[in-house]
């Protein structure tokens, strides 16, 4: 936790129940990433490229997704704070795919 993969391409990436909480992810790829249960709190994921990723019950609990990209996320139970750079159409969004905000 708390790296720095800035730029980093991770996409199809395992990253099942990883505890990246804190980590720098701007504009990383993580296109179809496998981020399943991943503790993402506190993660700077400005401009990361988040499509087609599996999100289901991950912590991103303040975490900055500024400009990031979430086309066809699998957010099912994936927590999220407020205050985290989305729109509010995003956010409405992630709701009816069953993402938590809280």
């Amino acid at each position: 936790s708390g790296s720095e993969l800035f730029s980093a391409d991770l996409s199809y990436a395992f990253l099942r129940e990883a505890n990246l909480s804190s980590t720098i992810l701007f504009s990383a790829n993580l296109f179809s990433a496998n981020l399943f249960n991943a503790n993402l709190r506190g993660a700077t994921l400005n401009n990361a490229y988040l499509n087609n990723a599996n999100l289901s019950n991950a912590n991103l609990h303040l975490a900055d997704l500024h400009g990031a990209i979430l086309r066809d996320v699998n957010v099912e139970g994936a927590k999220f704070g407020q205050g985290l750079g989305l729109s509010e159409t995003t956010k409405q969004d992630l709701i009816a795919k069953g993402a938590i905000f809280n």
